[in-house]
């Protein structure tokens, strides 16, 4: 045996015994072996095996001749002896020492004399000792079928291990103990059927061989014996007696099961005699049914010709529907011409400043237009289903139906285009204007008097950045006491009006409600109706609404006899706010209680949005959500208690649109103007505590209590009202003396717990918002809101987003290029968790004044792509001093100078090496004095290196092994699957490549009906226009796996680029195969004929497509490749990990 030789078994970190399969011949030596044994395991390799022997109580001694194996073993063995087996001496090495187990796994087969060791061995055992052996079966079906071809190959594993210089069959696995003295007690084996693609075992095709040769040595005895796995003891007296306890044993335990086998069997007997008398009976009646079912089969014959004969019709229906559907295109393409006359009509008047009402008309306009393209596509979607409908009926034109889907989904692909525009139009300056106004006043649900319009039309402009606390009622802005004012009256004049109708209020109410809603009141019933109206309008399906009336003495009472399906309870005297909503509890029947203020309104779906979100993770106790007043600034998002028990309202005055209060975190304590907690964790704490009664500061120390006993409070941006403030108390003034008492109670009770708080000081604002953590904080920047439809690298950095959050870590996102509007929050958090803060709305010019504001605050600051880059360093370097305790990271993802190169040299242009060394030298200068940089593949990190920069990561794509389940015969078509943003792009250019210069070529050799089928997000009129009967443009869907089900083959014929495509990754992990270009496959480090087919001409591209698409047997090898490669390179786990290595590496 060669010292540099060791067993290569993959690493067991991480995996159980259980975890073994029942095949693997690990876990059958491991039953063989048992618990608590002393065991000398020869060739013990890493010590695979002796880790989980150490599981089972075992001790185990070591010989591997492989010293660095050796080395590692030492961690599951007591002793490790580097020897070689064929020289050494056993009883030299081993004096004196006696084992129960002798181990041989894979063993025996390496050695020139396993005679002489084996024999040896003889003296290491106990005198109930025994060994236990795994060897491999040379007379496997695989081996015999590849020597009748004249193939006897040896591999780096498996049977024919190019290491092994004896091989064993069944017979001479038993000679080979006989004639060493030992017997085989017991003989199992591991499978491996002889087709299976595996590289233990040479490859064979069933098609090369005939009929009666595969009936032969299919049926030998151990054609699918991969391994055998003995137990054996020595021939001597003491051996033979163990053996036959062992098997005394066994027997006695198999006869006892066998005894309860015998009983059960009686029993079932029994009950199968009953079945029987049963079903006999049933039979008799079965007969009389068939004859009953045979006259009902002639009636159902006749039945049928009839409905041939409306399929025909249907066939003639659907031809009709085709032509409606190309007259509907047709009425589309008018509605969206006469949209963009609106559009440019309304930019004419907003451009000349036109008057409100010439807005009004040009705004009707655009409303007309949007209706009849609503109406155009209601058309098309009623098209689509007739034309589906008349698919189920006529299956034999499911072939023309897919043309006419293919061609639809490019209609729809136009119309999402036109709809972006629309939504631009939306989310301008005028409109977001308009809807704040409109939005409020269907908040009031009254039509405002002409003060009250004027009032609101002339809101004070917003003052972002304020961060002040409460203010006493002289400085509360007059604007806002006016609003109040005008609200308070206009709600009184609606409360008159109800009670004077002799309606009544329904609430929702529910038997079994998730959510009980807590209501104190005293006084104030024209807000309370206002609050009671916004809950029935709530269309939750689940809560209930409990009232408790403290003794009010206004119209209080009246309203809530017209209130049906609350609870309510009365009190003679007023309990105020803290008892009351303790009395309330106790009669709550959700699993949840929300706390609400009767000041306050509740917008449509805050409700679902704070049950949603405290139901996402254990820990959370509490949720509190985004608090507007009057005037549309925010009262607070969230609350933070400074260090001597003062509190400020994170956020006040501000927009609440703005990106700072958008993103949901953990706070210090939330409002119980909406608060939702768990109704049994609440009674358990002991409610509100009556040390804070009649108000104030109860819902803080609550949320402090939940914070000690290990739960969370978090904000939900998602869950939104409508707050009055202070309807409740006389004055402002009386309310801040109540908070000042209290306050007084609250910092002696939490004392501990405050000294981990901020100081009030308003530039500790930023680092309080956040409750006291330890959580990192890490800044990414890149172009744009990193969804995974776009392409282009942006599905790497939403994965990188998701493991920051995974590890722990609170993100800030500044897309530099995505100045997305205030108003298109949805599109923002599409397909990113909504607690990442995602700065909108600054864009480049306000990069350096937010990096100022937030120097020191983040623990990390990632980078991506060269041109951000370029737009960071002047700042990074012009001011060091925002950086000093911040690790800048450079993820340069691609080398982005080579794309310019390919891209240059498609075009004719030449390019030599000293520019090529230029352009590289100047992309890899916008890195200087970075921590480290990150890369997506090796060759590109090796560039970075080679520069000279000390710390180069490597982190590429992660992606989900999910095989596709079609097998070759199943799927037809090519498919290209890639995001598409201008016509000058790298998918735009393949795509158009391929279309024109290779698709054409495939179609002559293969079915002319062939589709090449474009799917993705696309913003090319190149590509728009390259849609014809045999390619389709798809667009964006929502479900890609259909398309890597059906498709044969996969085509990435990229001619410049830079870094690696996940496209390539996405089609390889549902196990769909790849032909590519030699650049593709150089970036990616696989090799052709092995993971993918390469090349780059048109005509060999083409007729590397079609021998692909024709040779099953190429398509599953190039499939089996690549789903491993992805198996390897994929790895979510190791993904995760290399992103903490490089964020926490010096």
């Amino acid at each position: 045996m060669s010292s540099g030789w060791a067993k290569d078994y993959p690493a067991v970190e991480g995996i159980t015994e259980e975890a073994l399969d029942e095949n693997n011949s690990h876990k059958k030596m491991l039953q063989l072996i048992g618990n608590n044994k002393h065991v000398i395991d020869f060739g013990c390799a890493t010590g695979y095996l002796a880790q989980f022997l150490s599981k089972r109580g075992c001790k185990v001694t070591g010989i591997e001749v492989n010293p660095e194996a050796a080395k590692t073993a030492e961690n599951y063995c007591e002793q490790v002896i580097v020897a070689d087996l064929d020289l050494v001496s056993l009883a030299e090495i081993l004096p004196e020492k006696k084992f129960d187990v002798a181990v041989f796994g894979d063993v025996l087969e390496h050695l020139r004399n396993p005679w002489q060791l084996l024999k040896a061995t003889i003296q290491l055992l106990k005198p109930d000792g025994y060994i236990v052996a795994s060897i491999p079966n040379i007379s496997h079906g695989a081996i015999r079928l590849a020597l009748l071809k004249g193939r006897f190959e040896y591999s780096q594993l498996g049977i024919l291990d190019d290491t092994h210089l004896r091989f064993f069959t069944h017979e001479t696995v038993k000679k080979l103990f006989e004639d060493t003295g030992y017997f085989v007690d017991c003989l199992e084996r591991t499978k491996l059927p002889v087709f299976f693609p595996s590289p233990l075992i040479p490859h064979v095709v069933r098609e090369e061989f005939d009929e009666s040769t595969l009936q032969i040595v299919e049926q030998a005895e151990e054609s699918d014996t991969l391994q055998f796995v003995l137990k054996a003891y020595p021939l001597s007296l003491e051996g033979r007696n163990s053996a036959l306890v062992q098997r005394c044993s066994t027997l006695t335990e198999q006869l006892s099961e066998s005894k309860l086998q015998l009983q059960q069997l009686q029993i079932e007997l029994e009950q199968s005699q009953a079945q029987m008398h049963h079903t006999y009976g049933e039979w008799e009646r079965s007969q009389a049914h068939l004859h009953e079912t045979y006259a009902q089969w002639e009636q159902s014959q006749a039945q049928l010709r009839q409905t041939q004969a409306e399929l025909e019709q249907s066939q003639a229906e659907l031809e009709r529907s085709q032509a409606h559907l190309h007259e509907t295109y047709a009425q589309w393409e008018q509605s969206q011409a006469q949209l963009q006359e609106a559009q440019a009509e309304l930019s004419r008047l907003q451009a000349q400043q036109a008057t409100y009402a010439e807005l009004e008309q040009a705004q009707a306009q655009l409303q007309e237009a949007q209706v009849e393209l609503v109406r155009s596509q209601a058309q098309i979607r009623d098209a689509e289903a007739e034309k589906q409908r008349s698919q189920v009926q006529i299956q034999q034109l499911e072939t023309d139906l897919d043309q006419l889907q293919s061609q639809l989904q490019q209609t729809h692909g136009r119309l999402e285009y036109s709809q972006t525009v629309i939504a631009a139009m939306q989310t301008s300056k005028f409109w977001k204007l308009r809807d704040r106004w409109m939005n409020f006043k269907k908040v009031l649900r009254v039509e405002p008097s002409e003060e009250f319009k004027f009032a609101i039309e002339n809101l004070p402009g917003l003052n972002l950045g304020s961060t002040t606390q409460s203010a006493p009622k002289a400085v509360v802005p007059l604007e806002l006491e006016r609003h109040k004012q005008t609200v308070t009256t206009t709600y009184k004049h609606v409360l008159k009006s109800f009670l004077a109708s002799g309606a009544k209020l329904q609430l929702p109410t529910s038997q079994t409600p998730l959510v009980t809603v807590i209501l104190v009141l005293y006084n104030r019933a024209e807000l309370t109706f206002q609050c009671l109206r916004s809950l029935s309008e709530n269309f939750y399906n689940s809560f209930e609404v409990v009232i408790v009336d403290n003794a009010s003495s206004d119209e209080t009472s009246v309203l809530l006899d017209r209130i049906q399906g609350a609870r309510i309870i009365r009190n003679s005297e007023n309990h105020h706010f803290l008892l009351a909503s303790n009395q309330a509890a106790k009669v709550a029947q959700g699993k949840y209680i929300l706390f609400l203020n009767n000041d306050a309104q509740v917008l449509p779906g805050s409700i679902a949005s704070a049950v949603k979100t405290i139901e996402s993770a254990e820990a959370i106790g509490a949720v509190g959500g985004k608090i507007l007043l009057l005037d549309g600034s925010l009262q607070e998002a969230g609350s933070i208690i400074w260090q001597d028990g003062s509190c400020l309202g994170y956020g006040r005055g501000d927009s609440p649109f703005a990106p700072e209060y958008m993103f949901g975190r953990d706070v210090d304590y939330c409002s119980g103007a909406f608060l939702l907690t768990s109704r049994e964790l609440f009674l358990q704490m002991g409610g509100f505590d009556e040390d804070y009664k009649p108000a104030y500061y109860e819902e803080a120390d609550y949320c402090l209590r939940l914070w000690r006993s290990g739960k969370r409070v978090v904000y939900d941006p998602d869950a939104v009202i409508l707050h009055f403030e202070f309807a409740s108390s006389k004055s402002s003034d009386a309310a801040l003396q109540l908070q000042a008492k209290n306050r007084e109670i609250f910092v002696n009770n939490h004392r501990d717990r405050l000294q981990t708080h901020h100081l009030p000081d308003p530039a500790n604002i930023l680092l309080a918002r956040t409750t006291a953590n330890k959580q990192p904080r890490v800044l990414f920047i890149d172009d744009r809101v990193p969804h995974a439809f776009l392409g282009a690298g942006y599905p790497r950095a939403r994965e990188i987003l998701l493991s920051l959050i995974e590890l722990g870590y609170t993100v800030t996102f500044y897309p530099l290029n995505d100045l997305i509007d205030e108003g298109d929050w949805d599109t923002v958090y599409r397909d990113i968790p909504k607690v990442v803060e995602v700065m909108t709305e600054h864009g480049r010019p306000k990069l350096a004044e937010f990096l100022q504001q937030r120097a020191g605050y983040y623990e990390a600051i990632i980078i991506s792509r060269p041109h951000n880059m370029q737009i960071f360093q002047p700042i990074f370097t012009g001011h060091p001093e925002l950086f000093s305790n911040t690790k800048v990271i450079y993820d340069a993802e691609a080398l982005f100078s080579l794309r310019e190169v390919a891209y240059r040299r498609l075009n004719g242009q030449e390019v030599s090496e000293a520019e090529i060394d230029t352009l590289i030298q100047d992309e890899v200068k916008l890195a200087a004095g970075v921590s480290s940089v990150i890369s997506v593949s090796e060759p590109e990190s090796k560039k970075f290196a080679e520069c000279g920069f000390p710390t180069v990561h490597t982190l590429s794509h992660t992606v989900a092994l999910r095989p596709t389940e079609n097998s070759f015969k199943q799927r037809s078509d090519i498919l290209f699957v890639g995001a598409i943003h201008d016509d000058f792009s790298p998918n735009a250019d393949s795509v158009i490549w391929f279309a024109d210069q290779v698709f054409s070529q495939i179609q002559a050799q293969l079915d002319a009906d062939l589709k090449f089928k474009i799917v993705g997000f696309n913003s090319s009129e190149k590509v728009f226009n390259l849609a014809n009967d045999h390619i389709q443009v798809m667009g964006r869907v929502n479900n890609l796996e259909s398309y890597y089900n059906r498709a044969r083959l996969f085509v990435v014929p990229t001619r410049f680029a830079a870094g690696i495509p996940l496209k390539i990754y996405e089609a390889a992990s549902h196990g769909l195969p790849v032909v590519t270009t030699s650049l593709i496959a150089a970036q990616l480090g696989w090799q052709d004929g092995i993971e993918l087919l390469v090349a780059d001409d048109p005509n060999e591209f083409a007729q590397k497509c079609v021998q692909l698409y024709t040779d099953a047997e190429l398509w599953e090898k190039l499939r089996f490749n690549i789903l491993r490669r992805i198996e390897a390179e994929g790895s979510k786990e190791a993904f995760t990990a290399k992103l903490q290595e490089i964020l926490t590496k010096e």
